[in-house]
């Protein structure tokens, strides 16, 4: 089975995105079902980070100010930016496909939850049996292997872009 550019646009989509602070009692992973066409997906939530509104990462070239303001509007904080870490699992016929795996036990993020996420949504990590690396961000990648340097999804076979 091929899988269209138009999954691979909605998977990096859903990979990172800037919302409002959650709650401390939602850490325990949440899987969000979308149907994409035939296909049963699931937002996989693996947690989040949080950025100075300093112009040094996210609006870059721009000063503070002009972010700040936006984040304002947003009813959002004007120091900082959180972005949340999600990961696009699908299932497609005998197929289970993650798209990125999160950051794993990085220190730099308040994350870690896709094992969570991903009983949330029926699944074991084992039987996750294709992978789908965006890009080779800490973000993205961080969750191949375990804490203890096992491969978290040991049945997958693990897919990556080569670069131009």
């Amino acid at each position: 089975m091929r899988l269209s550019a138009a999954l691979w646009l909605l998977a990096a989509a859903c990979s990172s995105s800037s919302t409002s602070p959650r709650a401390p009692a939602e850490q325990s992973g949440r899987a969000e079902r979308l149907q994409i066409g035939d296909l049963e997906a699931y937002a996989l939530e693996d947690g989040h980070l949080v950025v100075p509104n300093d112009g040094q990462l996210l609006g870059f070239g721009r000063p503070p100010s002009e972010t700040a303001e936006v984040l304002a509007a947003a009813g959002l904080p004007r120091d900082t930016i959180r972005l949340d870490i999600q990961c696009l699992l699908v299932k497609a016929g005998d197929r289970v496909i993650l798209f990125d795996t999160g950051t794993g036990d990085a220190s730099f993020a308040d994350a870690g939850r896709i094992p969570k996420s991903l009983a949330l949504a029926g699944v074991q990590p084992v039987a996750v049996t294709d992978i789908f690396i965006s890009h080779a961000h800490s973000d993205h990648v961080g969750g191949l292997v375990t804490k203890a340097g096992a491969l978290a999804f040991p049945a997958a076979t693990t897919r990556i872009p080569s670069t131009p």
